[in-house]
């Protein structure tokens, strides 16, 4: 039985290709150059037309990631990558599908973390996502993820946080880390909580 690639929905890999090409167009980038950092699978799909409900490689989607946070991010990467999570939960926001999957949900850290957890389901074709809730704060667990690129990690963070601050009404502050290299930990706090005791 072959091994299925690790990869993503072509919803999330059509946005990085075209910002992508966006840089080519304005001259920002050139094709020679866009081309050298890709591996010659990658290039056969840059003028592809991308179907939102396909699935692409995870590690040509990493690599068109890496080139836009190398060009576009500047002195400051990580924002720009956070940014981009913001971004696209927005527009998750704007397409009425939020409201959708929060409709059922009544506690702030379970309606973002349900939401998480469904999300990475359907984008991913790797990896097990749960999440626990606390009190004013929780945690969303990416098992079995060893494919997932570390560019994204900021992404997810930036994703999270809008999510989450609209279904708490408030501010959060949202953190990662990899303990393993098939394990992601993103931890959620509600700036409206008691301050941690030093060292917790």
């Amino acid at each position: 039985m072959a091994t299925q690639v690790p990869s993503i929905k072509g919803m999330l890999f059509q946005t990085v290709l075209e910002d992508v090409l966006a840089l080519v167009d304005r001259g920002r980038l050139s094709r020679s150059a866009l081309e050298a950092r890709l591996e010659k699978a990658d290039v056969a799909l840059l003028d592809e037309k991308v179907g939102g409900a396909l699935w692409y490689p995870i590690d040509t989607y990493r690599r068109l990631l890496e080139v836009l946070r190398d060009v576009e991010g500047g002195a400051r990467p990580e924002h720009y990558l956070r940014q981009r999570g913001a971004t696209a939960a927005q527009r998750l926001i704007d397409s009425g599908l939020y409201s959708q999957l929060d409709a059922s949900i009544a506690r702030w850290g379970e309606r973002a973390g349900r939401i998480m957890v469904t999300l990475g389901a359907v984008i991913y074709n790797f990896s097990r996502w749960t999440s626990t809730v606390g009190d004013h704060a929780f945690r969303i667990d990416a098992l079995e993820a060893a494919p997932f690129p570390e560019v994204s990690r900021p992404i997810v963070e930036g994703f999270i946080e809008v999510i989450t601050t609209l279904a708490l009404g408030g501010g959060v502050r949202v953190t990662s880390e990899r303990p393993t290299p098939d394990h992601l930990v993103f931890q959620v706090r509600s700036l409206a909580a008691p301050p941690l005791p030093d060292g917790a």
